[in-house]
């Protein structure tokens, strides 16, 4: 994490992805599986729960339950176009769909010095909830159980820049053990 914050303050460009569950990680408590930068986060202005997933209402993709079985709405897997895209920005312009599975999202911190630009948004039709909830699904249609959605977009990618503050204003961080 001092590597990359270091590298970010000297004016280094990252490209940084989080994951909330990663679905691969078979075997793992949904907090095992989540990615966690918050101290960087934290430091550079971006909100991130790592426990939470979202789920998109008027994105969801359907997906196939099975021989004899109809195809269900899966609100965590979600094909993000044209709507969803900043198409005024270089980074996403050229891209035309996107699926993604169990996402996270961000948000611009309260009161932080950078500039905050989405680049991948949500429907308004979309909800955050735990992302334990995906580890102990049985049935996608699990999900529609108690969803309301929050009636505004969720940031799921943005480009950060500005007053970058260090996350380790100490400095070196000293190795424990």
């Amino acid at each position: 994490l001092f590597a990359i914050d270091q590298y970010v303050l000297r004016g280094g460009n990252a490209l940084i992805f989080v994951d909330p569950f990663a679905e691969q990680e078979k075997g793992l408590t949904s907090t095992d599986r989540a990615s966690d930068l918050n101290r960087l986060f934290k430091a550079w202005g971006v909100d991130y729960d790592k426990t939470k997933v979202l789920g998109d209402a008027q994105l969801a993709l359907q997906v196939g339950m099975g021989q004899g079985r109809a195809p269900v709405r899966h609100l965590a897997i979600l094909q993000l176009s044209d709507r969803n895209l900043a198409r005024d920005n270089m980074i996403v312009s050229k891209l035309e769909t996107l699926h993604v599975s169990s996402v996270g999202f961000v948000a611009h911190a309260k009161d932080a010095k950078t500039t905050f630009e989405p680049l991948l948004s949500s429907s308004e039709h979309a909800m955050a909830f735990d992302a334990e909830k995906l580890a102990l699904m049985q049935d996608p249609s699990e999900l529609t159980q108690g969803f309301t959605p929050s009636g505004t977009p969720f940031v799921l990618a943005a480009r950060v820049t500005g007053d970058v503050q260090s996350a380790f204003p100490d400095g070196v961080p000293q190795s424990e053990g």
